[in-house]
């Protein structure tokens, strides 16, 4: 089974638009759910990225350091732009958490 994704919603990523930085610089620490691992900053806010799940963090997409491909989370958010990979510490954690047909239908 392939290490869980973290991604942002497409819908909040329409709604900030340009990206600038992404920085999930942790590969190799372990953290709790709802734990800070990074930021996405847009011209106007920053969001934080929380940890769905808890777990060891084992790979960053390094690419999204890069300003011209951080603006792949606004355009391919499900693909190429998936921001860190995790060893989750708990499988039956994954229960709790919506696909993203899940989370469209609950925020409408």
């Amino acid at each position: 089974m392939d290490p869980p994704r973290r991604r942002r919603s497409l819908r909040r990523h329409h709604r900030l638009r340009t990206f600038v930085d992404v920085d999930p610089d942790i590969v190799g620490e372990t953290l709790d759910a709802q734990e800070e691992f990074g930021a996405i900053e847009a011209v106007k806010t920053t969001a934080e990225l929380l940890m769905p799940v808890a777990g060891e963090v084992i790979e960053v997409n390094e690419a999204l350091a890069d300003e011209e491909n951080a603006k792949l989370v606004n355009s391919d958010p499900y693909g190429e732009a998936w921001i860190i990979k995790i060893k989750v510490n708990n499988v039956a954690d994954l229960d709790n958490l919506l696909d993203a047909a899940a989370y469209e239908a609950k925020i409408g």
